[in-house]
């Protein structure tokens, strides 16, 4: 099985080499996008020899990354992507969670909830809580699912499933996740969640404005339960 290891960098010239180096010796392909980053992010991405690095030009977003790391997967016949964010809040060596229940056939989509693990170095602010909390249930509410958490990135995924998702279709920006996430959920795709450790340092800021995060996820439930917006 040719497990690929999905990363999306943007200015993460400070981390990036840590989570390589720490992603297990079973992968097989690792893939970083360097999503027009301003820093030395594509040269530590270069400087392993088995990382395959693609450079956005301009920053295109993280639904742009991923999208253009799907590509690449796909061109490249991988079997199981696993999608890694590049800021060490993930632990690669945990990723055998999220493979094994594809291994078992009992999913093609896993989902690394950190929401069911357990949280490293500081907590989370109690805004932040309570905000992934009341806007989880209202994406539940809003798309009729049953999700532990939206915002998540560590996921993984069969390459015959991810051929039925329009991913393509999906928004640049960083909503991507919640796209993804609904439409697994809308195909009747087999899921699962398994809890997964995040490392959480405290006063480093993910660069997402959370109030426009909240109003934007909420515009997106309107315009779905409308019927503008399907998945």
């Amino acid at each position: 099985m040719n497990i690929g290891v999905l990363i999306p960098a943007y200015n993460a010239g400070k981390t990036l080499a840590n989570v390589i180096q720490r992603i297990p010796k079973r992968v097989s392909t690792i893939i970083v996008v360097d999503d027009g980053s301003s820093d030395n992010t594509y040269e530590v991405a270069k400087s392993f020899k088995k990382v395959i690095t693609v450079r956005h030009e301009k920053n295109g977003g993280y639904g742009a990354a991923q999208k253009t790391l799907f590509r690449e997967a796909l061109k490249r016949k991988v079997d199981v992507m696993v999608v890694l964010v590049s800021d060490k809040q993930s632990y690669p060596e945990e990723m055998v969670r999220l493979i094994t229940p594809i291994e078992e056939r009992k999913a093609e989509v896993v989902l690394g909830s950190r929401v069911l693990g357990n949280m490293k170095r500081g907590k989370m602010p109690l805004y932040k809580r309570v905000g992934n909390k009341l806007l989880t249930r209202i994406e539940n509410m809003g798309f009729s699912t049953n999700i532990s958490s939206f915002h998540d990135a560590y996921k993984a995924v069969t390459r015959e499933a991810l051929q039925r998702i329009d991913f393509e279709s999906f928004t640049d920006g960083y909503l991507f996740d919640t796209y993804f996430l609904v439409s697994v959920a809308r195909k009747k795709m087999r899921f699962a969640e398994v809890p997964v450790t995040t490392y959480y340092e405290k006063g480093v800021k993910s660069g997402v404005n959370s109030l426009k995060y909240g109003l934007d996820i909420i515009w997106l439930i309107i315009l779905y339960r409308l019927g503008y917006k399907n998945f």
